[in-house]
């Protein structure tokens, strides 16, 4: 498996990564202003899976876990944050 900051880069190339990954920090700090701040890196890593084209069951397979675990993952997490995101997201 090739390193997880290599997953998913082509993302990088079509899209600008630190003014999602604010704009996306943003919105879960307005959902969940206790939780830690900024995306985690399995945030950023599904984000850029997503922004790549890929499936959450696509993503799943490179990060080596069940499709059903990063399905519930991406429900409580980045699809949250996009619902709440549209504000912050205007602006990209």
């Amino acid at each position: 498996m090739a390193p997880k900051e290599d997953l998913f880069a082509e993302a990088a190339k079509n899209w600008d990564l630190e003014r999602l990954y604010q704009a996306f920090a943003e919105a879960k700090r307005q959902i969940s202003p206790r939780s830690r701040p900024g995306l985690t890196e399995t945030e950023k890593l599904y984000l850029r899976g997503l922004l790549s084209g890929c499936s959450p069951a696509e993503i799943a397979r490179q990060l080596l876990q069940t499709s059903k675990s990063a399905e519930v993952d991406l429900c409580k997490t980045l699809y949250q944050y996009v619902k709440n995101s549209q504000m912050y997201l205007t602006n990209l």
